[in-house]
C-alpha cells in the first residue's frame, strides 16, 4: 500500500489510500515526521480539595493548569523507516543516558489549537511491524514547563552580608528582650 501525497492525487494502483491531511502530519523540531500521525491531547487543572476544620463541606482550590500530556501514534510504511531512523529517532531520544533531555518542539494542528508546542518525551513504544508491513511507534510527551529560578533576597549576596543583617536587625531585638526579662526578674526579688 502506498500513501498518495495529495488527497486529490489519482493513481492507477487500486491499492492507494488517500494521502494524509495536515491533521495526519507532525513536525518534530521543524522536521516533517514520515508516516501517518494521530495526536491525542489531555489537559487538566490542579484542583486541591480540602475540608477546613469546623466546616462541613470541602472547598476546591484551583492551583492552575497541570502540564498537558500528549499521546502520539505514528504509523510507518517500510519505505519510510530509513527516513524516520535518520531524521526523527535522534530527536526523540538522545543516546546519552546521563543527561536530561532538552524540550522538543512538536507542531500539529491539535497542539497549535491549544497553544502548546514544547514537550519532554516520557516514554516511547516501538511495536513490531503489523501484517502488511506497517510499523507503529507510540510515545507519550509532557508539556515542558520551565522551572522558576530561585530568588535571592535583595542586599544579601554573601555570608558576610547575612551576618551583618542579623547583627543589625536581630541582635538588638534579642538584646532588648533579654534586658526586659532580666529587669522583670529583678523586680520580683
Amino acid at each position: 500500500m502506498t500513501w498518495a501525497t495529495d488527497i486529490g492525487e489519482k493513481n492507477k494502483d487500486d491499492n492507494v489510500t488517500p494521502g494524509p491531511s495536515e491533521w495526519d502530519q507532525l513536525l518534530i523540531a521543524g522536521s516533517p515526521c514520515p508516516g501517518i500521525v494521530t495526536v491525542e491531547l489531555s489537559l487538566s487543572a490542579d484542583i486541591d480539595k480540602k475540608k477546613p476544620k469546623g466546616v462541613r463541606k470541602s472547598q476546591a482550590v484551583d492551583r492552575g493548569a497541570k502540564p498537558a500530556k500528549a499521546r502520539i501514534k505514528i504509523l510507518l510504511q517500510p519505505s519510510e523507516l530509513a527516513i524516520f531512523a535518520e531524521k526523527i529517532v535522534p530527536l526523540l531520544f538522545a543516546k546519552g543516558k546521563d543527561a536530561a533531555q532538552d524540550p522538543l518542539e512538536l507542531s500539529h494542528p491539535e497542539l497549535e489549537l491549544w497553544g502548546i508546542n514544547l514537550f519532554i518525551i516520557e516514554d516511547l513504544t516501538s511495536s513490531p511491524p503489523e501484517p502488511g508491513g506497517l510499523k507503529e511507534i507510540t510515545f507519550a510527551a509532557m508539556e515542558y514547563v520551565a522551572q522558576p529560578k530561585a530568588v535571592k533576597p535583595r542586599g544579601i549576596k554573601t555570608v558576610e552580608d547575612l551576618a551583618e543583617a542579623v547583627q543589625t536587625n536581630v541582635v538588638p531585638i534579642a538584646q532588648n528582650l533579654v534586658d526586659k526579662l532580666f529587669n522583670a526578674g529583678r523586680s520580683l526579688l
